[in-house]
């Protein structure tokens, strides 16, 4: 095997080193504030906890064997957190196809068609998830297609539920190595410690894939700084790289960068020194998405390897909360509703009662004003008739005929006059006209009825008559 040289410009003071320019903090509602990116192994699950303060992201190592050490970091972590479980590359299929323009839904069932043709009828049930590596728009589009064994998924998936976990996206490491190399365009090749002590290597290709190895992480016998089976990795990249006359820019994810050799070959260091080995590309991979310019939700999406009846689940899961949220916000209405309902009755309660009061008070008042307003009209007209009455009352005792009395006299304010009254005969009341129509103050006099009856021994005549008073000229 030939040797490869190589140049190591790390520093030991200097664990993390670029050239690429850190990315623009994205502003936007659909940013995120903190992720767990993890991966699963038996019992255990470890990952970074990524966190982002202001402009800055921290990220903090965590590693879960129990349920309380998850439920710990639930609480710690509160509600607005994304879980994000990586698969590593030995778990997964990856290859390139293409297929016409469709939508989403079309997109995935063709892929996956064209993916089960080439698998051996053995194989199993498998998960398939995609990411897209042309343009929006044109007519055939070229995808990088992601298969998964449900079986495995479900072992991943499982081992986090052992804890209390529930990742929302399982992500084959592809798909992040992608980003990564998108961030870091002067890297040809970058390389990080994988799970199960092996090294993972991405390397980008021209028609935008990711080609994603993994190499044993033993010494080469011919150049001992450079790991067994990463020489493979670096072979192909030397002609492009000696065509541009530089050297092969290879970001290696950890602690433990390898030594120098010579110019074809520069080796940066881009690990993070609170983080294992393992961890270093969940660490970058998790500060990434929290500072990406776009949105976690869209890279993510179509690459997800969640397995369908797990997606379902936690769309049920979703709807139930939401159903328990609406009805719970429904029930609140209703009581606010029922309580502004008591509250608004109870005050027109106290209105009715106050208006109640005041009506009565008014009946009450009304009434004793009606007595006094009759007062007042008897009033005038006593003193309206006043005069009359004296004149009726003199004009009688003039003109009436001796042995007439009266019992009844009523002088009205149309100046009708009523008489009743009693003789000692009956043929005395016929006389009554004659003596009060010429006189000037009656008119009009007449007898409306006389009658005789017997009273003790002897007997009385009993007459009504009516006539019109006017009164007089120069009478008082």
């Amino acid at each position: 095997m030939a040797t490869v040289a190589v140049e190591n410009t790390a520093r030991p003071d200097e664990p993390l080193q670029t050239d690429a320019p850190a990315p623009a903090p994205r502003r936007g509602k659909q940013r995120w504030r903190q992720v767990l990116v993890c991966q699963a192994s038996g019992d255990r699950v470890w990952g970074v906890w990524a966190r982002r303060r202001r402009d800055q992201v921290d990220v903090q190592e965590v590693v879960f064997t129990t349920p309380q050490e998850a439920a710990a970091w639930l609480r710690e972590a509160g509600s607005r957190k994304r879980i994000v479980l990586v698969l590593p590359r030995p778990r997964y299929l990856i290859q390139t196809t293409q297929a016409p323009s469709a939508n989403p839904d079309e997109v995935m069932q063709m892929l996956r068609l064209e993916v089960e043709a080439h698998l051996p009828p053995d194989y199993g049930d498998v998960q398939t998830a995609y990411r897209r590596l042309d343009a929006e728009g044109a007519v055939s589009q070229r995808y990088e297609v992601y298969t998964a064994r449900r079986e495995t998924l479900q072992d991943q998936c499982e081992a986090l539920e052992r804890l209390g976990l529930k990742p929302e996206w399982v992500v084959p490491s592809a798909v992040l190595w992608g980003q990564l190399l998108l961030t870091r365009p002067t890297f040809d090749l970058l390389v990080a410690q994988g799970p199960d002590g092996e090294l993972e290597t991405a390397a980008g290709q021209r028609d935008g894939s990711v080609l994603v190895r993994t190499v044993q992480s033993g010494s080469n016998t011919q150049d001992p700084g450079t790991p067994r089976g990463l020489i493979e990795c670096i072979r192909p990249l030397l002609a492009t790289a000696d065509a541009a006359d530089r050297p092969v820019g290879v970001g290696w994810l950890g602690v433990e960068c390898p030594a120098a050799s010579n110019g074809r070959v520069r080796f940066d260091a881009l690990g993070d020194e609170r983080l294992e080995p393992t961890a270093q590309l969940l660490g970058a991979s998790a500060r990434l998405l929290l500072e990406a310019d776009t949105d976690p939700v869209q890279t993510l999406s179509a690459s997800n390897l969640l397995p369908d009846d797990w997606a379902l689940s936690d769309q049920r899961s979703q709807s139930l909360r939401q159903l328990a949220v609406g009805a719970g916000t429904l029930l609140a209405a209703l009581l606010m509703v029922f309580v502004a309902l008591k509250a608004a009755t109870y005050r027109l309660g106290v209105v009715s009662d106050g208006l109640s009061a005041q009506i009565d008070r008014i009946r009450v008042d009304g009434a004793a004003t009606g007595r006094r307003l009759d007062q007042l009209r008897a009033i005038q007209a006593a003193q309206r008739t006043h005069g009359d009455l004296t004149g009726v009352l003199m004009g009688l005792y003039e003109a009436t005929p001796d042995g007439l009395t009266y019992n009844y006299v009523e002088l009205t304010p149309e100046r009708e006059l009523h008489l009743r009254g009693q003789a000692e005969a009956l043929s005395q009341p016929f006389l009554l006209p004659e003596r009060l129509e010429p006189t000037p103050m009656f008119e009009q006099v007449s007898l409306r009825d006389a009658s005789q009856s017997k009273k003790g021994r002897g007997s009385v005549a009993e007459f009504r008559a009516d006539a019109i008073f006017t009164r007089s000229e120069g009478r008082p």
